[in-house]
């Protein structure tokens, strides 16, 4: 049998415009937080990557993590706090992605390393949310588990490299639909 069933149309949730002195530049957000993070980028924990309408800022896992786990180390609170009190002062959207290595993992709380990685951006956000200023809907996060190395999972010091938290930030110009690296 054909069924014609007639779904009632959802309206199209279009935010409100955001006032253009809200959105800082990708310049201006890169500056404070290589300042801010200065001690980290020099010790190779933190990276800073832009173009000119995009800012990703990596973080090294061993900042963030212990092994296995999603659960913040409490130096890494501090750090997540910072750059949230940066990323306060402006609109625009952010992605906070997940990345491990390729060992796998099989825990009651992360069947794989998909979980893993979801977690752990999740967590990073978590912190980015706490009593800040942020609106939550400028958020996406991701989990990718060990689908996109930076480099070969073939030694300890490669494994350290692909495990890591990307924040990435973008202009409301940039297609984020769309982007790589």
């Amino acid at each position: 049998p054909i069924f014609n069933i007639e779904l009632p149309s959802i309206p199209v949730h279009t935010p409100p415009p955001v006032p253009e002195e809200t959105i800082r530049s990708i310049n201006e957000l890169s500056e404070q937080l290589s300042s801010t993070l200065s001690d980290l980028i020099d010790s190779d924990d933190v990276s800073i990557k832009k173009g000119d309408d995009w800012l990703e800022l990596e973080m090294k896992s061993n900042v963030l993590f212990g092994s296995g786990d999603a659960r913040l180390e409490t130096q890494a609170v501090p750090i997540i706090g910072k750059i949230a009190a940066i990323l306060q002062t402006s609109a625009n959207t952010i992605h906070v992605e997940g990345f491990t290595d390729n060992n796998p993992i099989n825990t009651p709380r992360f069947p794989s390393n998909w979980e893993l990685s979801a977690a752990r951006a999740t967590s990073v956000v978590h912190i980015l949310l706490d009593d800040k200023e942020i609106v939550p809907n400028r958020f996406r996060i991701e989990g990718h588990g060990s689908t996109q190395p930076i480099v070969a999972n073939n030694n300890l010091k490669n494994r350290a490299i692909n495990r890591r938290v990307e924040i990435s930030i973008f202009s409301p110009d940039c297609e984020t639909d769309d982007w790589s690296f």
